[in-house]
């Protein structure tokens, strides 16, 4: 094809995560035209514009859309602090130890 031409778009936006994206783009006479946006951490919106062709090459536009998102201040979580337990000594007796007594072996050697 000599004049090939195509289109497409999508978006997705995902309220769990915060996720919000779209692109679009097309291919018509040789120039492409397209865009996309996405949310930024800071809830700010980034959208790109852009335009391609064999003369002039990409050349893309980008703008920040809105400023970041208020931050919700949290309180701090109480801590409640334990009582230190008391520690108490405790003593131990040495182990007894008895001294046991060996007899030496009777030896005894028989006449030959």
């Amino acid at each position: 094809d000599p004049n090939p031409q195509y289109s497409f778009a999508y978006g997705v936006t995902d309220h769990q995560t915060g996720d919000s994206k779209a692109a679009e783009e097309s291919l018509v006479n040789g120039v492409v035209h397209g865009s996309y946006s996405l949310t930024e951490p800071d809830g700010s919106i980034r959208k790109v514009t852009y335009t391609a062709d064999k003369i002039n090459g990409f050349n893309a536009v980008v703008e920040k859309q809105g400023g970041p998102a208020p931050v919700a201040v949290v309180a701090k979580p109480a801590v409640a602090v334990a009582a230190v337990p008391a520690i108490t000594k405790v003593a131990y007796a040495a182990p007894a130890i008895a001294k046991v007594a060996y007899a030496a072996p009777a030896l005894a050697y028989g006449h030959h």
